[in-house]
């Protein structure tokens, strides 16, 4: 393939005009972003407990859309979430441009600093990361690891174009119909389709298509499944049965037939 010397220095031009405006152009703030797209970001102590939580799905669902996305956070309860992104994390520099179209992965720690470090060790550190840490910082007192109180992470929109996994997502979906209630009504008849599909071989299961409206209260709601499908022909077989039969997922004219032609991966839609 043949590169018009030309056609690239243009390119390379454009590319550094960009990084330019990313690198030293104006900037703003989260929080000046999303009080512009008419997000209202009260105070957190100014909020009812019965309002806290669509406060802060709104705030994420409006992150989202600025391609900003949260992890690990399932150690703070809502009110401490909302509170934390409210004095600290929604106030710092960012670029005021759009036109580059990166994400930001807006993790919640670690930093570096107590006590973040001591509750990143203690909720999201894997055995070799907290031995490793133990070897470096001998004089270091270790929190013995817990298990994260609440199960936020497995909702939160992903970066980069990641699906969450089904089973997850759906078990910490606090709606009664979070998934394509049209076809399955209840969320807990969801989660036996998805447990099906690995049962029968199912390699992942993933959702996509995942929506945060305000008539629901900005609750995550998706109506899509990508399902990776086994090399086994026995099982791939299994698979399709219950798709077609259990799943029954709606036509969509951009979709494959839902036959099993060799792909990897098959998308199921219900409206």
């Amino acid at each position: 393939m043949t590169i018009d010397p030309k056609e690239f220095k243009e390119s390379y031009k454009e590319y550094a005009r960009k990084m330019d405006l990313f690198m030293d152009g104006p900037t703003t703030t989260y929080f000046e972003q999303l009080r512009g797209a008419g997000i209202q970001l009260p105070e957190p102590e100014s909020i009812a407990d019965a309002d806290i939580r669509t406060k802060l799905w709104e705030v994420l669902a409006g992150l989202a859309k600025l391609r900003v996305f949260l992890d690990q956070t399932d150690h703070l309860n809502d009110r401490e979430l909302y509170a934390r992104l409210w004095h600290d994390y929604l106030r710092g520099e960012t670029p005021a441009i759009d036109e580059i179209g990166f994400s930001t992965q807006l993790g919640l720690m670690p930093d570096g600093v107590e006590p973040d470090t001591s509750e990143y060790l203690k909720y999201y550190a894997d055995d070799e990361e907290r031995e490793r840490w133990m070897r470096d910082v001998p004089d270091f007192v270790m929190p013995a690891h817990e298990e994260p109180p609440y199960h936020r992470d497995a909702l939160l929109p992903c970066a980069f174009g990641g699906k969450p996994d089904a089973d997850a997502w759906l078990r910490a979906n606090w709606s009664a119909s979070a998934f394509a209630s049209n076809r399955f009504g209840t969320t807990v008849r969801a989660l036996e389709f998805v447990q099906q599909l690995h049962s029968a071989g199912a390699v992942g299961v993933w959702i996509d298509n995942t929506m945060m409206l305000p008539n629901h209260d900005w609750t995550p709601y998706a109506d899509t499944l990508i399902v990776t499908l086994p090399e086994d022909p026995a099982k791939r077989s299994a698979l399709f049965d219950l798709m077609e039969h259990v799943g029954k997922p709606d036509e969509d004219g951009d979709d494959e037939p839902l036959i099993d032609s060799g792909q990897k991966e098959v998308r199921l839609w219900w409206d």
